[in-house]
């Protein structure tokens, strides 16, 4: 799914002795036969999603989006909080760019471009370096080569609960952006 432009992470489902996946069309159940190992391409697959992030919730309860920031891309000098990004987002279309980003991701992008209230001179500088770097792809690694946006990366990084404990997933993944070959 990745490979068509869908951030999904998840699992399908598929019964091992007739190598049948389950797919929905329109509310029903209905399983289709899986291909023979040399083709390439399922006729359908229903995923288990153990992360969607133009569907994330999770935010709610998470305390790196607790407080108000002012985002560093704009003109406006208020600060909001993360609902207010949110709502933002979702009543006026905006999408992040260059990637278009929407939704809850545009709005986790544009955290991650804002400052926080009594913010220093440093980290003002350290977001705007940051945000200039959103325009490009970079690798995981040097052993992969496989090019990524800031929010797939933060995607993957949510998906999989990589960061330590105390460490907000935007701040884990903005480390490992930095950190990323290219950088």
């Amino acid at each position: 799914l990745r490979s068509v432009g869908f951030p999904l992470h998840g699992s399908a489902l598929r019964i091992v002795e007739t190598n049948q996946f389950v797919d929905m069309v329109k509310g029903e159940v209905v399983l289709r036969d899986g291909v023979f190992e040399r083709e390439d391409e399922q006729p359908a697959e229903l995923f288990i999603l153990r992360y969607q992030p133009s569907y994330d919730e999770s935010w709610r309860e998470d305390r790196q989006y607790e407080g108000k920031r002012r985002w560093i891309g704009g003109t406006d000098p208020a600060f909001y909080s993360f609902a207010q990004f949110v709502s933002f987002v979702q009543d006026t279309g905006f999408t992040f760019h260059p990637f278009d980003e929407a939704g809850i991701v545009a709005a986790k992008m544009l955290w991650a471009t804002s400052v926080p209230e009594r913010f220093t001179n440093q980290e003002f500088h350290a977001t705007m370096r940051f945000a200039n770097s959103l325009s490009n792809k970079r690798p995981w690694s040097q052993s992969n080569p496989v090019l990524y946006s800031f929010s797939e990366l933060l995607a993957f990084i949510e998906a999989r609960g990589l960061c330590t404990s105390g460490v907000g997933s935007i701040e884990c993944a903005r480390a490992k952006w930095i950190s990323c070959p290219g950088s």
